[in-house]
């Protein structure tokens, strides 16, 4: 008991007397570019998808079969030894596996900002379908096959969906689904937090400014990079390589574009994805 409770006392002492930034994402949104770019700045120590288990937690908690202080000592559990070696570090991490644990950690850890960057669906969609990794034979297989980042099923939070709809459902469709599900999540918890704010990718990625408008906010103006330093971290390369047989959203066949209309077009609308 006495253990539990000192350690329980250490970790409000680490994590709410000090600043941390959260970047989340749907995925294939830039986000692994980010971390390399914060942690050009010997201030920042950047992360990208720290613990192998953050979304395991994170789904288990936004279905109810954990509790919110399961997680929150999960979260800090897994982050602990990290910040004590690097007590003089801003921690930045980018992890759009804990998209959907945006409102748990907004309300346990005190001094916490998050950025969603969001990005048009159809480059998303396309991105994550031609998405490749080499199996353990050498062979070159898309990821979405293994649905390694989107085990997340809808008929499990949302009524209107029964299990035999989603199974029935291509991977698009479950990407255009997966898409809306978690951006709404944080933008209605945005609405109502000035610790949240919302990023478009093709904004940041196509102005050195809108780029450096999130570093300064996710580092607590902290890091002020120079336009050259930006421009020079577009020039790499930092994802997986990709099969690109899944087509432009031109090409669609117009039932799949109709789903896309269904699923995503209200917010598509709102952030001028036409």
């Amino acid at each position: 008991m006495i253990k539990k409770y000192v350690k329980k006392n250490i970790d409000n002492l680490l994590f709410n007397s000090r600043k941390i930034g959260l970047i989340v994402s749907t995925g294939r949104t830039g986000t692994k570019f980010i971390n390399g770019l914060l942690a050009e700045s010997d201030s920042v120590l950047s992360v990208h998808e720290l613990n192998r288990r953050d979304q395991e937690f994170s789904f288990a908690c936004h279905k109810n079969k954990i509790s919110e202080n399961q997680f929150i000592d999960y979260y800090r559990s897994s982050r602990r030894n990290l910040i004590i070696k690097n007590l003089n570090k801003l921690l930045i991490e980018s992890n759009g596996n804990l998209i959907l644990s945006t409102h748990e950690l907004i309300n346990n850890i005190k001094n916490l900002r998050v950025a969603l960057i969001i990005r048009d669906p159809r480059d998303v969609i396309k991105s994550a379908c031609n998405r490749s990794f080499t199996d353990k034979n050498g062979v070159i297989r898309k990821t979405y096959e293994m649905e390694k980042n989107w085990q997340f099923k809808a008929y499990e939070v949302d009524n209107f969906i029964s299990k035999e709809q989603w199974m029935e459902m291509s991977m698009p469709v479950r990407f255009m689904w997966t898409w809306t599900y978690r951006n709404q999540y944080v933008l209605k918890l945005a609405e109502k937090s000035d610790d949240i704010e919302v990023f478009r990718f093709e904004d940041i990625f196509s102005d050195s400014n809108k780029m450096n408008e999130l570093v300064k906010f996710i580092s607590y103006k902290k890091v002020n990079l120079s336009n050259e330093q930006i421009d020079k971290r577009f020039s790499i390369k930092v994802n997986a390589n990709k099969i690109e047989d899944f087509p432009s959203f031109e090409n669609w066949d117009e039932k799949l574009k109709q789903e896309l209309k269904k699923y995503c077009g209200d917010l598509m609308e709102k952030y001028n994805y036409r």
